[in-house]
C-alpha cells in the first residue's frame, strides 16, 4: 500500500527537496505552500492522507490539522519548525523536528527515518 504525505510549508525549496526524498522512498507527496492551498487540495482531491508534514507557524495550521484529524483519526502529524518558532504544540504534533538548514543526503536520511517511524506507527495503531 502506497502511503501519502501532505507537505504544507511556505518554503518551496524545502517542499521540492522533501518531495524528492519521499518519491525516492516510494511515498506519495502532495505539496501545498500555505493552508489556503492545502484546503483547496483537500476539497478537490479528497486524498487519503497518512501523514501531514507542516510548519506550525503558518496561518490556519492548527485549524487545518484539527479538521484533517477529525476526518481521519489515525492521521499522524510531523511539525517542522524553524529555530525561532514554537515547538509544534500549536498543531498537536506527533513529532517535532527542526527544519533542516542543510539539505544533503544525511539530513534526508534522518528526516526519512522519522517519516518512516510515524508511518509505521500508523499501521500499528
Amino acid at each position: 500500500m502506497v502511503k501519502t504525505v501532505f507537505v504544507v510549508d511556505s518554503d518551496i525549496g524545502f517542499i521540492l527537496w522533501l518531495g524528492r526524498i519521499l518519491g525516492d522512498a516510494g511515498v506519495g507527496a502532495i505539496p501545498a505552500t500555505n493552508t489556503s492551498e492545502a484546503w483547496g487540495l483537500v476539497t478537490q482531491l479528497k486524498p487519503d492522507i497518512d501523514l501531514v508534514i507542516i510548519n506550525p507557524s503558518l496561518d490556519g495550521a492548527a485549524d487545518l490539522i484539527q479538521t484533517l484529524r477529525q476526518a481521519a483519526g489515525n492521521l499522524k502529524i510531523l511539525a517542522v519548525v524553524n529555530d525561532d518558532e514554537e515547538n509544534g504544540t500549536k498543531v498537536q504534533a506527533d513529532a517535532v523536528i527542526p527544519k533542516p538548514e542543510i539539505v544533503d543526503g544525511d539530513t534526508g536520511n534522518q528526516v526519512l527515518k522519522m517519516i518512516e517511524y510515524l508511518l509505521a506507527r500508523d499501521v500499528a495503531d
